[in-house]
């Protein structure tokens, strides 16, 4: 119970005023002897007990109108669900993820955090300050408003194709709260409370005083099945006037237990079609094509009931054989396999100029390569050169540099991003890959058993680059007599400088836009301006085409993350462990009853002035009996408002 007008409990001395009446308007009896009215005295003083009582009800009910009053205007209220509550700064995070399209029952995850969020924003004030925030769309702007214009964005929120940062988005919350000029503030977390949702185990800080309440949502018994990956050509552009292999991965629950479809579709039509099982792969052949075409299309499979996650795309680029220029001593083993390469149509010999990867041993060649181009980086056999091939290297721009290895004895491949197995290689003699500067560049493509990096690819200003730790001879690594030596040598001259190209982006990642491109379409078609220093978001799955006007320069595929496919919910002592122990959870039922932590309840003063009205009438009706008791239709009793006592008396008998 409560007042949220206080000050007008002043107003409650007005009980004295019947106070004062009753106590200054009493009558007071006249002594008159008269033996002959002697025998009414009995009936006098019951007569007088009844005027007592009379008076006293009166004087009950008047100031019990008296103090309803009072507390209706002070306006009193019971605490309880329902009623108001004081001015809140409110951050409704709703989990519009690509998860929340999963349809449980007949109805959509989303549809039913929708729901609850309409229950708050039934019960929140014009004075509330509200922020809907989306926590599938994190590069969307919340902004406060009242609780009609967040009904209108809570409203118009659809299933989104990101994924939901629960962590992220309740760091974002506490910050707009914390700014708000308000008291009272609160975030309210309506989400399915996937694991994936909290990357990390930090704890998730929060403002002090801010209340948190989060839904907790049904258990979910729902299996899924996704695709996990379209890989073309192990990730590397097709070669002209070749067939390529496409993989096929299909992830989620109940691996194994029913045999999936799935479709591919390039350039618009089906090419191929097979049966998988959830946790397996398939491969479906495509092509050949003619070099420079652009191979575009997706893999499917039948819709379930999280329908997000059953297409992927895939975009790579045909490639003509690569022009290659090989610049130093590059050993015998070098020569041939390169060679061989051009012999089987897979790359060319070219000069220089023409040169679209660059193979520099020992530094040379890298001052004078064609821009743009690639170049791949190989030390030479005698150490003394390093110096001369870092500064090479620091002309170029490329920030790395080779130092000599103390330690000796071979030494095997630990980790490789290659799609080529290095497993068996041994290397017995090797330099130091180091980067210049705190942050380490470019990206470590293979690492040795002591967890030195060996092979390393970054961009530098004048183009890509590749660094090899090792000379490609038979005294300095096992691989130059080995297997992998030619698919090694193939990758870094002919697929490694274009594998960028057939990269698939994720929802939510920041599209690069190369040089002279001035629009995108993403995957509807919707055409944006944009040009290098554009920062444009993926925001939906699908094919992106980046334009020089009408004229296409590259196409990119935008899937959706992989993350929003596994439904595991976080377990509580996860979420205790990231949300602390102060935070509240209700459930759909009890949702209205623990929204906006100061709820004050019911106002009653309707129901105290109704009171009031009826005690008045009741009032009204006991005075009006006394009233007709004193009329001159009735006996008057000694003291009463009858004939003066000087006056004639009657006669007796």
């Amino acid at each position: 119970m409560g007042f949220l007008n206080p000050l007008f409990l002043a107003a409650a001395a007005v009980v004295a005023v019947p106070l004062i009446l009753h106590l200054f308007h009493r009558h007071e009896l006249r002594r008159v002897p008269f033996p002959a009215l002697r025998y009414l005295l009995r009936a006098t003083r019951d007569h007088a007990r009844t005027i007592r009582i009379r008076q006293l009800l009166l004087l009950l009910l008047r100031v019990a109108i008296c103090l309803l009053l009072v507390l209706a205007g002070s306006r009193l209220f019971w605490r309880g669900a329902g009623g108001t509550h004081q001015p809140t700064a409110l951050v409704i995070i709703l989990d519009n993820s690509l998860s929340s399209g999963l349809i449980q029952g007949e109805q959509r995850v989303l549809d039913r955090l929708k729901a609850l969020a309409l229950e708050t924003l039934d019960e929140a004030g014009p004075e509330d300050r509200i922020w809907v925030m989306r926590a599938g769309e994190p590069w969307d702007v919340a902004v406060p408003g009242s609780p009609v214009e967040a009904r209108a964005r809570l409203l118009e929120t659809q299933v989104g194709s990101g994924r939901g940062d629960l962590a992220g988005a309740l760091e974002r919350a506490g910050a707009l709260v914390s700014a708000a000029p308000l008291d009272e503030t609160e975030i309210q977390l309506l989400s399915d409370l996937q694991a994936t949702a909290f990357p990390g185990d930090a704890p998730v800080p929060l403002p002090d005083g801010t209340r948190l309440l989060v839904y907790r949502p049904p258990s979910s018994t729902e299996d899924n099945r996704y695709l996990r990956e379209v890989l073309v050509g192990g990730g590397l552009a097709p070669m002209a006037n070749e067939r390529s292999q496409v993989s096929i991965a299909v992830g989620g629950t109940g691996e194994g237990a029913d045999t999936l479809a799935v479709r591919l579709v390039a350039g618009g039509r089906t090419v191929g079609a097979t049966t998988i099982t959830a946790g397996s792969e398939a491969l479906l052949s495509v092509g050949p094509f003619a070099g420079g075409v652009v191979v575009s299309g997706y893999a499917e499979i039948d819709p379930d009931a999280l329908r997000g996650d059953d297409r992927r795309y895939f975009s790579v680029s045909v490639r003509p054989p690569v022009g290659v220029s090989l610049r130093g001593e590059g050993g015998f083993f070098l020569e041939q396999a390169i060679e061989v390469l051009a012999r089987a149509g897979r790359a060319r010999r070219t000069a220089d100029a023409a040169a679209e990867v660059v193979v520099s041993v020992g530094g040379e060649g890298l001052d004078g390569r064609p821009g743009s181009s690639a170049a791949v980086v190989l030390p030479p056999s005698d150490a003394a050169m390093l110096p001369a091939l870092n500064r090479q290297l620091l002309l170029a721009e490329i920030p790395w540099r080779y130092e000599s290895e103390t330690g000796a004895g071979e030494i095997g491949v630990a980790d490789s991003r290659l799609p080529v197995a290095l497993d068996e290689v041994r290397i017995l003699r090797r330099y130091r890959l180091v980067a210049n500067g705190e942050e380490a560049a470019g990206l470590v493509q293979a690492t040795l058993d002591s967890g030195e990096p060996w092979i390393v690819t970054g961009t530098a200003p004048g183009g890509p680059y590749l660094l090899v730790g090792s000379p490609m001879d038979a005294e300095a690594t096992s691989l130059a007599v080995s297997a992998p030596m030619l698919p090694l040598v193939e990758w870094m001259v002919s697929r490694w400088p274009f594998q960028s190209e057939g990269r698939s982006f994720t929802v939510g990642d920041v599209l690069p836009i190369p040089a002279g491109v001035d629009a995108i379409a993403d995957g509807a078609g919707v055409r944006m301006p944009a040009d290098a220093g554009a920062r444009v978001v993926a925001r939906a799955p699908g094919l992106y085409r980046l334009l020089a006007g009408d004229s296409l320069v590259q196409q990119v595929a935008v899937n959706p993350p992989e993350a929003e496919s596994i439904l595991e919910a976080v377990s509580d002592d996860a979420l205790s462990g990231l949300l602390g122990d102060d935070y509240d959870l209700a459930d759909a039922s009890s949702w209205r009853r623990s929204i906006f932590a100061s709820r004050q309840g019911t106002e009653i003063w309707r129901w105290l002035l109704a009171a009031a009205l009826a005690l008045l009438l009741v009032e009204s009706r006991v005075a009006a009996t006394g009233r007709r008791a004193r009329s001159p239709g009735h006996a008057v009793l000694p003291g009463s408002r009858g004939p003066s006592a000087s006056g004639p008396l009657p006669r007796a008998g």
